[in-house]
């Protein structure tokens, strides 16, 4: 795939097309986790579809300073109700530019990520008024903002498709964290698929199979 860097809304990224593909790709959004890189996503991306879809991989906009380099993080853990809305206005400004810059619709994009990404999807695909085509929350959770009740309904009136995947034995982010997340979209009126792998928190090539049918699916 042919690799390029660029930046939209503040947010620095990583895109990622097939050799010779022309504009018109729907996109896939990727959203790192704590402590972690665009580039860690790339894997991911390889499975899911190397030939159908542009990728752009985004750096959240912390820097963290860790032993072995620089890392990346979206908000900080303990105030999250603080830093978290400034990440998803990022986000979404950057969204916005993307869809003008590839000329895709938001019916042709699909987000996903994995733990803190996993939750940035949630928060920002839900408070979006746009329908996007997926969202994909791999090993995260859904935060309770203020406005959850109203995100919630105008993500129901759009039947707004979503995967969640998380590990039995996710050490980090329980279990619970991800069954809590389900009932809570479905108590919105929500009809979130989920799916549940004996499994850390990481991601296998099973529940990879299941990101890659169901982006398959939302995305043809």
């Amino acid at each position: 795939m042919d690799l390029r860097r660029g930046e939209a809304g503040g947010l620095h990224f990583i895109e990622l097309t097939p050799e010779g593909a022309g504009r018109d790709l729907p996109l896939i959004v990727g959203m790192h986790g704590r402590g972690a890189a665009a580039e860690d996503l790339g894997g991911v991306s390889a499975h899911i579809d190397d030939q159908r879809y542009r990728y752009v991989l985004f750096y959240g906009p912390i820097v963290l300073w860790e032993g072995d380099g620089i890392r990346y993080a979206w908000y900080e853990r303990d105030r999250a109700d603080t830093t978290l809305p400034p990440a998803r206005e990022k986000v979404t400004a950057a969204l916005r530019e993307l869809w003008a810059r590839f000329d895709t619709a938001p019916a042709r994009t699909a987000l996903f990520g994995f733990s803190q990404g996993a939750a940035m999807t949630l928060d920002v695909g839900l408070h979006l008024e746009d329908c996007l085509a997926g969202l994909v929350c791999m090993s995260g959770r859904l935060f309770e903002t203020p406005d959850i009740d109203t995100v919630l309904t105008r993500a129901r009136e759009r039947d707004q498709q979503i995967l969640i995947v998380h590990g039995t034995r996710d050490s980090r982010l329980s279990i619970e964290d991800g069954r809590a997340s389900r009932a809570r979209l479905e108590q919105g009126g929500l009809r979130p698929e989920y799916q549940e792998f004996p499994m850390d928190h990481e991601v296998t090539p099973d529940s990879l199979a299941t990101v890659r049918a169901f982006i398959r699916r939302v995305l043809p």
